[in-house]
């Protein structure tokens, strides 16, 4: 989740409902170099943010983010369990939408921004075979950048991230 981008997009304008960024859809690989050491390198794409409101004017609001990151990671096993941290960068690439409607008259905005930030987090992953794992993490990154082609516009945000899933040993 995106933390401040829903209440950014509103402002102060009442009232203001919408979709936060939520569930995102997240893809990683990690090389261990040792059973303690490893590079991760992962792709998020969290669900588009949506706002929309107002009196007097309306208006209609999207975010909608690429996140990539490069991470070290650092582990501790603990039998069929490891126990890891992780922190490193990541780079964004984000599209922020709006159209606003007063009096019959309809502008729309938009703009593009791109930037680097940093992550950092840890989670737990429990081997139930030698090549398959279920793991849970919890990460923070800052996604901050500022306009594609100069301008005014930047994005400087925190992006929570809760995972769990699956993982598959690939290799010796």
């Amino acid at each position: 989740n995106l933390r401040d981008a829903q209440t950014m997009a509103c402002g102060t304008a009442e009232p203001c409902s919408g979709t936060p960024t939520g569930v995102a859809f997240s893809g990683a690989a990690t090389y261990w170099l040792t059973r303690y050491l490893g590079v991760e390198g992962s792709y998020v794409k969290p669900k588009t943010m949506t706002a929309s409101g107002g009196t007097g004017f309306t208006f209609d609001s999207s975010l909608s983010a690429d996140i990539w990151t490069l991470s070290g990671v650092g582990a501790v096993p603990l039998g069929p369990v490891r126990l890891y941290g992780k922190g490193g960068v990541n780079y964004h690439q984000a599209v922020s939408e709006t159209s606003q409607t007063m009096g019959g008259a309809t502008q729309a905005f938009a703009y593009r921004t791109k930037g680097y930030g940093w992550i950092f987090g840890g989670g737990l992953e429990g081997w139930v075979s030698s090549r398959v794992a279920i793991f849970g993490e919890a990460s923070v990154a800052r996604i901050r950048g500022d306009a594609e082609g100069g301008g005014e516009a930047l994005i400087d945000d925190r992006l929570r991230l809760l995972v769990a899933g699956i993982r598959i040993h690939i290799g010796g």
